[in-house]
């Protein structure tokens, strides 16, 4: 016969998330006082950070973004690309809050042809700053980002900036065959 005992390390469970309880109360203590320390307000220290919407379109060789930042702070504007496939906008309000949109597109931009553009009038909903890259290869996305499930919540697609003249879904061209066709024949030899 097999006979369950039960375990001697039955202690270890409860313990343990008393342990990091008073950790967790220790590090944010120890946050606080550096706070102080610094002259800074504990509320201030750890800054709110918002994902804005924003919509999109494109032309056969550029991609724009429209995003919304409500009482935006215009010297608190700006993005960047850390790769040809990743763009970072970031953004903050007059009370400081800051907005973030970190996007993996599905496809490469030119980095050194990033342009943000700041319009002169907000609306209801917020001052718009506008991005415009060019594309690496010339010819219509399919989607702007690699998951579009991810940001479907605060994504929209600009139809009035969209090139109607671009065709319908099942036109795309692979951009990439023209470019690298003597690898793609010895591939298939």
């Amino acid at each position: 016969q097999q006979r369950v005992v039960a375990s001697t390390n039955s202690w270890f469970v409860p313990e343990l998330l008393v342990a990091m309880f008073w950790v967790r109360v220790l590090c944010r203590h120890a946050w606080l006082a550096l706070c102080v320390l610094y002259g800074q307000e504990a509320t201030d220290a750890i800054p709110k950070v918002t994902v804005p919407r924003f919509q999109w379109a494109q032309s056969r060789e550029f991609i724009f973004l429209s995003v919304k930042v409500k009482d935006l702070d215009t010297n608190k504007v700006g993005a960047t690309t850390s790769t040809p496939g990743d763009l970072r906008f970031e953004a903050a309000n007059a009370a400081g809050e800051a907005f973030v949109l970190e996007l993996p597109l599905r496809e490469d931009i030119v980095s050194s042809s990033l342009h943000v553009e700041v319009a002169t009038k907000p609306d209801k909903k917020g001052t718009s700053v506008l991005l415009k890259a060019r594309k690496r290869y010339a010819h219509r996305w399919d989607r702007l980002v690699v998951d579009p499930k991810r940001f479907a919540a605060i994504m929209e697609r600009d139809w009035t900036r969209e090139d109607r003249t671009l065709g319908s879904e099942g036109e795309d061209e692979v951009p990439y065959i023209e470019e690298y066709s003597k690898v793609m024949t010895a591939l298939s030899s």
